[in-house]
């Protein structure tokens, strides 16, 4: 799912997706505010086209404003062109909880589902969504 969220009052284009294997932020987007990579990092990911990228660093408690509700989180930071964070489990859990899941009431203006090509699968709706997560 696709929406915005504000980190040091910018507005981010976030995807949320459950099954991505860390929260990432792009180089290009924490450049821009103002922000560097605090720690090395040994994560390599695959990405949803397949191709492998080595982390450039981590950023630990990379503030992420969403409805109000500010969440710190650990992101890895990468090189990437079709978005700029990535917010995977380890925010929905921070989130808050409610009888074992994850629930994060969030209003979209933009809602796509992503195939594992990286694409936008559907049509764009406008749509105020809940994310459901099974706690790990």
């Amino acid at each position: 799912m696709e929406c915005q969220v504000e980190v040091d009052g910018n507005n981010i284009s976030t995807i949320i997706d459950s099954g991505a294997a860390a929260s990432i932020v792009t180089r290009d987007t924490i450049e821009q505010l103002g922000y560097e990579p605090e720690e090395v990092s040994n994560c390599e990911i695959i990405t949803a086209t397949g191709e492998k990228s080595l982390s450039l660093g981590k950023i630990r408690d990379f503030s992420i404003t969403i409805n109000g509700k500010q969440i710190p989180i650990d992101v890895e930071v990468m090189e990437a062109d079709f978005y700029y964070l990535l917010l995977r489990n380890n925010w929905m859990t921070k989130a808050g909880t409610k009888n074992g899941k994850t629930t994060v009431n969030i209003s979209c203006t933009k809602q796509k589902q992503i195939n594992e090509e990286g694409e936008a699968d559907g049509e764009e709706t406008d749509d105020e969504s809940e994310i459901y997560e099974e706690e790990e």
